[in-house]
């Protein structure tokens, strides 16, 4: 498992720089062979949240070129991230990157309801609708 100030560090220096937005965010980037699938995984004081990009089981799609860019964990992920967490967080909850919410071991999620963050990447926009909901774990 990575450490906490090393996740910090992937965000504000490392491939993960695309999801800096200057809150207290750690994270980290994944891409497979040839570019099938890329994500980023990242997470704030109060919400942990992964963007995953890809194609659908057993389909192996590289993604070499979406609007003219190769499709890394620490690009369009990362930068989907930014703008969802950007949108959902409080920025007035003040607490370190490594600090777990006080419901960290039991809670999976958030309150009910839903966000909505809107991403352009060249001339298409994007519109992502992410359903919150809150699991538990034993």
């Amino acid at each position: 498992m990575a450490e906490p100030k090393k996740l910090a560090a992937a965000v504000r220096s490392g491939t993960g720089k695309g999801a800096w937005f200057g809150e207290p965010v750690a994270g980290k980037t994944g891409t497979t062979q040839n570019n099938v699938d890329a994500w980023f995984a990242g997470y704030h004081c109060t919400m942990t949240t992964v963007v995953w990009m890809g194609c659908a089981e057993g389909e192996a799609t590289p993604m070499k070129s979406v609007h003219g860019r190769q499709v890394l964990g620490g690009s369009f992920p990362a930068t989907i991230w930014k703008k969802f967490m950007q949108d959902t967080i409080d920025p007035n909850v003040d607490c370190p990157y490594n600090e777990r919410p006080a419901s960290a071991p039991k809670s999976l999620g958030g309150s009910s309801g839903s966000s909505k963050s809107t991403a352009t990447t060249g001339k298409k926009t994007t519109t992502t609708t992410v359903k919150k909901s809150t699991a538990t774990t034993d």
